[in-house]
Protein backbone atom coordinates (compact mmCIF):
# COMPACT_ATOMS: atom_id res chain seq x y z
CA UNK A 1 0.00 0.00 0.00
CA UNK A 2 2.77 2.70 0.62
CA UNK A 3 4.22 1.65 -2.81
CA UNK A 4 0.83 2.72 -4.46
CA UNK A 5 0.55 5.60 -2.55
CA UNK A 6 4.15 6.91 -3.09
CA UNK A 7 3.80 5.84 -7.02
CA UNK A 8 0.30 8.03 -6.69
CA UNK A 9 2.77 10.89 -5.21
CA UNK A 10 5.23 10.49 -7.75
CA UNK A 11 2.69 10.58 -10.86
CA UNK A 12 0.83 13.24 -8.89
CA UNK A 13 4.09 15.21 -8.82
CA UNK A 14 5.39 14.62 -12.46
CA UNK A 15 1.44 16.11 -13.77
CA UNK A 16 1.66 19.03 -11.72
CA UNK A 17 5.25 20.18 -12.98
CA UNK A 18 3.87 19.44 -16.53
CA UNK A 19 0.84 21.42 -15.99
CA UNK A 20 2.59 24.40 -14.61
CA UNK A 21 5.23 24.16 -17.34
CA UNK A 22 2.80 24.23 -19.92
CA UNK A 23 0.74 26.85 -18.39
CA UNK A 24 3.74 28.99 -17.94
CA UNK A 25 4.89 28.45 -21.46
CA UNK A 26 1.64 29.63 -23.04
CA UNK A 27 1.72 32.66 -20.76
CA UNK A 28 4.95 33.46 -22.15
CA UNK A 29 3.54 33.09 -25.62
CA UNK A 30 0.99 35.30 -24.81
CA UNK A 31 3.30 38.04 -24.01
CA UNK A 32 2.71 41.84 -25.86
CA UNK A 33 5.62 42.97 -27.94
CA UNK A 34 6.80 45.60 -29.98
CA UNK A 35 9.04 44.35 -32.95
CA UNK A 36 10.51 46.59 -35.49
CA UNK A 37 10.33 44.42 -38.83
CA UNK A 38 12.21 46.69 -41.18
CA UNK A 39 12.53 50.35 -41.71
CA UNK A 40 9.74 52.44 -40.67
CA UNK A 41 7.34 49.51 -39.36
CA UNK A 42 6.67 48.05 -36.23
CA UNK A 43 4.10 45.20 -34.93
CA UNK A 44 2.78 45.29 -31.57
CA UNK A 45 1.43 41.87 -30.80
CA UNK A 46 -0.76 39.80 -28.26
CA UNK A 47 -2.14 43.78 -27.37
CA UNK A 48 -5.39 42.33 -26.44
CA UNK A 49 -3.74 41.12 -23.57
CA UNK A 50 -3.11 45.18 -22.09
CA UNK A 51 -4.96 46.46 -19.33
CA UNK A 52 -7.02 49.93 -20.21
CA UNK A 53 -3.89 52.61 -19.41
CA UNK A 54 -0.94 50.11 -20.57
CA UNK A 55 0.72 50.56 -23.81
CA UNK A 56 3.94 49.67 -25.65
CA UNK A 57 6.65 51.80 -26.90
CA UNK A 58 9.48 50.61 -29.19
CA UNK A 59 12.27 53.32 -29.94
CA UNK A 60 14.10 53.16 -33.53
CA UNK A 61 16.20 55.37 -35.71
CA UNK A 62 15.99 56.59 -38.91
CA UNK A 63 17.87 56.70 -42.04
CA UNK A 64 19.44 59.92 -40.78
CA UNK A 65 19.97 58.30 -37.18
CA UNK A 66 16.90 60.54 -35.42
CA UNK A 67 15.74 58.90 -32.30
CA UNK A 68 12.41 58.35 -32.95
CA UNK A 69 9.70 56.60 -30.48
CA UNK A 70 6.35 54.76 -31.61
CA UNK A 71 4.02 54.23 -28.90
CA UNK A 72 0.09 52.19 -28.56
CA UNK A 73 -1.77 52.12 -25.42
CA UNK A 74 -4.80 51.03 -24.80
CA UNK A 75 -7.34 53.93 -23.32
CA UNK A 76 -10.71 51.94 -23.16
CA UNK A 77 -12.19 48.85 -23.58
CA UNK A 78 -16.10 47.70 -23.72
CA UNK A 79 -18.20 44.54 -24.13
CA UNK A 80 -21.36 44.79 -26.37
CA UNK A 81 -24.12 42.26 -26.15
CA UNK A 82 -26.79 42.58 -29.65
CA UNK A 83 -28.23 40.32 -31.83
CA UNK A 84 -27.38 38.80 -34.89
CA UNK A 85 -30.14 40.74 -36.55
CA UNK A 86 -28.21 44.10 -35.74
CA UNK A 87 -25.30 42.92 -37.10
CA UNK A 88 -23.36 40.93 -33.77
CA UNK A 89 -21.56 37.31 -34.07
CA UNK A 90 -23.03 34.37 -33.37
CA UNK A 91 -21.90 34.14 -30.05
CA UNK A 92 -23.67 37.24 -29.44
CA UNK A 93 -20.69 39.64 -27.96
CA UNK A 94 -18.17 41.48 -29.49
CA UNK A 95 -15.35 44.08 -28.17
CA UNK A 96 -14.55 47.24 -28.97
CA UNK A 97 -11.09 48.93 -28.07
CA UNK A 98 -9.70 52.32 -28.22
CA UNK A 99 -6.01 52.57 -29.23
CA UNK A 100 -3.96 55.65 -28.95
CA UNK A 101 -1.18 55.23 -31.69
CA UNK A 102 1.79 58.06 -31.48
CA UNK A 103 4.91 59.13 -32.62
CA UNK A 104 7.34 61.26 -30.97
CA UNK A 105 10.72 62.53 -32.56
CA UNK A 106 12.72 65.52 -32.20
CA UNK A 107 10.61 68.05 -34.33
CA UNK A 108 7.38 65.96 -34.67
CA UNK A 109 5.07 64.57 -32.35
CA UNK A 110 1.73 63.40 -33.34
CA UNK A 111 -1.03 60.95 -32.35
CA UNK A 112 -4.81 59.41 -33.49
CA UNK A 113 -7.45 57.47 -31.68
CA UNK A 114 -8.36 53.98 -33.32
CA UNK A 115 -11.48 52.29 -32.23
CA UNK A 116 -11.50 48.79 -33.50
CA UNK A 117 -14.62 46.62 -33.09
CA UNK A 118 -14.56 42.79 -34.20
CA UNK A 119 -11.07 43.18 -35.39
CA UNK A 120 -12.19 46.08 -37.96
CA UNK A 121 -11.40 49.90 -37.83
CA UNK A 122 -14.75 52.00 -37.17
CA UNK A 123 -13.58 55.01 -36.52
CA UNK A 124 -10.62 57.35 -35.80
CA UNK A 125 -10.66 61.04 -33.80
CA UNK A 126 -8.86 63.65 -32.26
CA UNK A 127 -5.34 63.79 -34.20
CA UNK A 128 -2.81 66.06 -32.33
CA UNK A 129 0.15 67.35 -34.31
CA UNK A 130 3.16 69.24 -32.83
CA UNK A 131 5.76 70.53 -34.70
CA UNK A 132 9.39 71.87 -33.53
CA UNK A 133 10.84 74.67 -36.09
CA UNK A 134 8.27 74.93 -38.82
CA UNK A 135 4.53 74.37 -39.15
CA UNK A 136 1.93 72.07 -41.11
CA UNK A 137 -0.98 71.69 -42.90
CA UNK A 138 -3.24 69.64 -44.84
CA UNK A 139 -3.68 67.60 -41.95
CA UNK A 140 -5.61 64.52 -43.37
CA UNK A 141 -7.65 61.73 -40.75
CA UNK A 142 -8.98 58.47 -42.56
CA UNK A 143 -9.45 55.18 -42.02
CA UNK A 144 -10.68 52.22 -43.36
CA UNK A 145 -11.94 49.14 -42.05
CA UNK A 146 -8.44 47.78 -41.79
CA UNK A 147 -6.42 50.99 -40.89
CA UNK A 148 -6.27 54.67 -39.58
CA UNK A 149 -3.90 56.97 -40.94
CA UNK A 150 -2.89 60.92 -39.97
CA UNK A 151 -0.94 62.95 -42.43
CA UNK A 152 0.12 66.05 -43.21
CA UNK A 153 2.88 68.34 -44.54
CA UNK A 154 5.63 69.57 -42.35
CA UNK A 155 6.63 72.93 -43.84
CA UNK A 156 10.44 74.10 -42.45
CA UNK A 157 12.50 77.54 -43.23
CA UNK A 158 9.74 79.75 -44.29
CA UNK A 159 8.35 77.05 -46.75
CA UNK A 160 11.87 76.16 -48.54
CA UNK A 161 11.58 72.72 -46.88
CA UNK A 162 8.32 71.07 -46.88
CA UNK A 163 7.78 66.57 -46.54
CA UNK A 164 4.51 64.79 -46.32
CA UNK A 165 4.25 63.04 -42.99
CA UNK A 166 2.14 60.28 -42.27
CA UNK A 167 1.63 57.74 -39.12
CA UNK A 168 -0.47 54.27 -40.38
CA UNK A 169 -2.27 51.65 -38.03
CA UNK A 170 -2.95 48.76 -39.59
CA UNK A 171 -5.25 46.00 -37.42
CA UNK A 172 -4.58 42.13 -38.76
CA UNK A 173 -7.85 40.77 -38.21
CA UNK A 174 -6.62 38.53 -35.53
CA UNK A 175 -7.06 40.55 -32.17
CA UNK A 176 -3.57 40.04 -31.48
CA UNK A 177 -1.88 42.87 -33.77
CA UNK A 178 -1.53 46.04 -34.86
CA UNK A 179 1.09 47.02 -37.48
CA UNK A 180 2.74 50.62 -37.38
CA UNK A 181 4.42 52.32 -40.76
CA UNK A 182 5.51 55.73 -40.40
CA UNK A 183 6.84 58.53 -43.06
CA UNK A 184 8.90 61.30 -41.42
Amino acid sequence: MKKIKGALSMLLAAVMVTTLTLSSYGAENEKTSATEMSDECIIFSNIENLNVGEGLEKEVYSSSGELILLGLTKTSETGNNYSILDGGSSSGSSETTIYKIYITTGVLNCHFYMKVTNNKVVSVYDEWILTVGGTYENASLIHTTTYGKLSFKYIMYDGLISSLCWLKATVTGSGNQITVTYEF
